[in-house]
């Protein structure tokens, strides 16, 4: 199956780290689900609205 995960934080996906001061909840968890997802044998597509400097405008 093919999934799409719509993910935006000012720190991107890079922020599912511990690293202090860059971590951020949000991130951590879209991570573990693109894992799950990707280790069940599916197909994971990820926007990163702030990587690609959306703007709602």
């Amino acid at each position: 199956m093919n999934y799409i995960i719509v993910f935006d934080h000012p720190y991107t996906l890079s922020s599912s780290q511990n690293v202090p001061h860059r971590r951020s909840y949000s991130a951590a968890v879209a991570q573990h689900t693109i894992d799950y997802l990707k280790k069940a044998g599916h197909s994971v597509d990820v926007i990163d609205l702030h990587q690609d400097n959306f703007d709602p405008v």
